[in-house]
């Protein structure tokens, strides 16, 4: 079940999960070490995990369908042609079960 998994995005501006409802408190913006990928049990999602037909995988797994490039810096996102795949990027999430752990939030002691 998803209630079971802390949302994350890839991009600061991005707020998980999209839909209010399903928001149990007020969202925060956090700088997650990326370390957290290795945490067990951690999946992506390569699209909005609430939407019917998105499709969860292991990290290992993701890793092959991630498209990469998107997060190149020369990677031009504002070109017309490169707009489906930048807004299919934007909405991978990090399902990472249960709590992250205050050792994975960056400025935090």
């Amino acid at each position: 079940m998803l209630t079971d998994y802390v949302f994350l995005g890839f991009f600061p501006s991005r707020v998980m999960p999209a839909h209010p409802e399903q928001r149990r408190r007020r969202p925060r913006t956090l700088h997650i070490d990326p370390s957290i990928l290795l945490k067990r049990g951690v999946r992506l999602a390569l699209g909005p995990a609430n939407h019917r037909n998105t499709d969860t995988y292991s990290v290992g797994r993701a890793f092959a369908k991630i498209d990469w490039e998107v997060f190149e810096p020369e990677f031009d996102a504002k070109a017309i042609m490169n707009a489906a795949r930048v807004d299919r990027v934007w909405k991978y999430e990090i399902l990472v079960p249960k709590v992250v752990e205050r050792a994975y939030i960056v400025g935090i002691e």
